[in-house]
């Protein structure tokens, strides 16, 4: 850049003026990268990566949840699974459409129908809350055997209407409803039920099996809180 006139002595009231007149815009830019780099290691060292997901599917979303603390209870029983040094717990809301009332039908919601599917056949949830109107069609697909984990072992002292069977008899999920640690934290109880899905074929077993080691976990926690 081409200069004019006797360079100010630096970091004088005149070299700060001379300074600005032929390097403003260089400054400009460079404290706005420096700024865009702040944020983007900021962002990133916010965000933390779950070691597991529990998948909340209901026709209700309240702004009144307290999800942020119930994700800190349930990471006090996990497992640092992918070796972050943070035991971390995802509560994944995913707000569905109920067909027969016609609440919360959209484009936008019904569309999260297809999030719930995907969520079975590739998403790393394996603990669900769902609502009672979601299950019949998971326990009665073909693999719905294969899929969903027996929850027969936890069925003992609950009253016949809180638990949810397939053909065969199995328990495939149990009531939520008055469920103390959900409704801490002002989750939504009635109508909902919890079942776990088991590790898919096509998952690489070693991490998967971890994931739902950790998720059982959570499981015997959260219907440990069930009144029977």
């Amino acid at each position: 850049m081409e200069k004019y006139g006797e360079v100010p002595k630096m970091f004088t009231p005149a070299w700060w003026g001379y300074f600005w007149d032929y390097y403003k815009w260089h400054t400009i830019i460079g404290v706005a990268a420096l700024l865009l780099i702040v944020f983007a290691v900021s962002n990133c060292a916010a965000n933390v990566s779950p070691d597991v997901t529990v998948a909340y599917v209901n026709y209700i979303y309240p702004a009144d949840y307290d999800v942020s603390g119930l994700e800190d209870e349930l990471s006090l029983i996990t497992e640092d699974l992918n070796g972050d040094g943070k035991h971390a717990v995802t509560f994944l809301r995913l707000l569905v459409a109920d067909l027969e009332t016609g609440k919360n039908v959209s484009a936008n919601v019904s569309s999260m129908q297809e999030r719930v599917s995907a969520e079975f056949a590739a998403g790393l949830s394996h603990v669900f809350i769902m609502t009672q109107k979601q299950l019949p069609n998971l326990i009665s697909r073909d693999d719905g055997a294969e899929m969903l984990i027996s929850l027969d072992e936890y069925a003992a002292g609950f009253d016949e209407g809180m638990l949810v069977r397939d053909n065969e008899g199995v328990v495939r999920a149990i009531s939520m409803k008055g469920n103390t640690l959900l409704e801490k934290y002002n989750i939504p109880t009635d109508d909902m039920f919890i079942t776990m899905r088991n590790v898919r074929y096509n998952e690489n077993k070693q991490d998967n099996q971890q994931r739902y080691d950790e998720g059982r976990k959570i499981l015997e926690y959260i219907i440990s809180a069930s009144s029977k």
